[in-house]
């Protein structure tokens, strides 16, 4: 059985920088982005609305 990996590239500044050379505070950030809209995605596609939470602090 053959592995096989995937590299992802980030686009900055016009150029192609591989995920894997980004600092990893970085992609977790990314990896966390990611995660939420795919499942917001998800979600949506099985007619669910994202709601987002607001405080409002009046005083």
């Amino acid at each position: 059985m053959e592995l096989c990996t995937y590299s992802f590239l980030i686009h900055r500044n016009g150029e192609d920088v591989p995920f894997e050379s980004i600092p990893k505070e970085e992609q977790e950030a990314f990896k966390d982005k990611f995660t939420e809209d795919f499942m917001d995605i998800i979600m949506r596609g099985q007619g669910y609305r994202k709601v987002e939470e607001t405080t409002n602090e009046s005083a």
